[in-house]
């Protein structure tokens, strides 16, 4: 029986119940609402949204959630030096660059 990409029911609730068994420490809600995400794209983009790749990509993503891996630290964002430099003048032509 093959199961069509327009059922997300049925695409995404495959990937995701293999999902959850793989990744116990990220709420089940979490990982559903990723799978139906890249569902949306896939189908946006014109891919074959089967579980197959549902599940490749929603993983994917689901690795990067800071704090999944051991080591991982929480995203605090990045600091940037301010230039050592004075910023330039404006021009006095209303652009604010250069």
């Amino acid at each position: 029986m093959a199961i069509s990409v327009w059922e997300p029911s049925i695409v995404c609730d495959i990937a995701t119940r293999r999902l959850i068994e793989r990744f116990d420490r990220i709420p089940a809600e979490t990982i559903e609402r990723c799978v139906r995400n890249v569902w949306v794209c896939a189908l946006h983009t014109g891919a074959r949204a089967d579980a197959r790749l549902l599940e490749t990509l929603a993983q994917g993503l689901l690795e990067a959630l800071p704090g999944y891996a051991e080591t991982a630290e929480p995203l605090t964002g990045v600091l940037i030096e301010p230039p050592a430099e004075e910023p330039a003048r404006p021009r006095g032509d209303g652009w604010a660059f250069a």
